[in-house]
């Protein structure tokens, strides 16, 4: 009967061992999304740091008065920040009439000054922050220090004026 205990015990041991494995293999590409959605595999985006512009030295955004992690990215006319939020929902900013998000295009509206540039710049974000061959909300877009930083809000509206960033992103 003794036996017995042992072959359970090791068995026991076995199977620990194996899910441990398993745990460890996974755990570095399984995402849960939420109770009602399971699970999926993600590719993190990884983009060379050396082909994204450098903000190291740019001030940092400050909005009512208090210094922010955002920063201004002249180049693409977008505030960006180390947190990746849904490129879409940012870069649809630049439309100031209505936006078809199947479509990706900027629509008219009695607010729209120039269309056709409300669309080139929405064109641009689009291009720039896409996420291709990867799971993630947003490419990066730029660099400050050893973060990557992504778009987050278009034009200059969030990014008036700027100080000196009270941590280094």
């Amino acid at each position: 009967m003794d036996n017995y205990y042992y072959i359970l015990f090791a068995i026991f041991i076995i199977i620990i061992i194996l899910i441990l494995i398993v745990i460890i293999y996974n755990n570095t590409s399984v995402i849960i999304l939420g109770s009602d959605t399971g699970t999926i595999k993600s590719n993190h985006c990884i983009i060379a740091t050396e082909t994204l512009p450098n903000l190291s030295f740019n001030q940092c955004c400050t909005i009512f008065g208090s210094t922010t992690n955002t920063k201004y990215l002249s180049t693409l006319n977008l505030v960006v920040s180390p947190v990746a939020i849904n490129y879409v929902d940012v870069c649809s900013g630049f439309c100031t009439g209505a936006f078809d998000k199947p479509n990706l295009k900027c629509l008219p509206g009695t607010n729209v000054i120039n269309l056709e540039e409300e669309q080139l710049q929405l064109d641009r974000c689009i291009i720039a922050s896409q996420p291709i061959n990867c799971s993630d909300l947003s490419n990066p877009v730029a660099v400050s220090n050893t973060s990557y930083l992504y778009p987050y809000s278009a034009g200059t509206q969030l990014c008036l004026t700027s100080g000196i960033c009270g941590l280094n992103i």
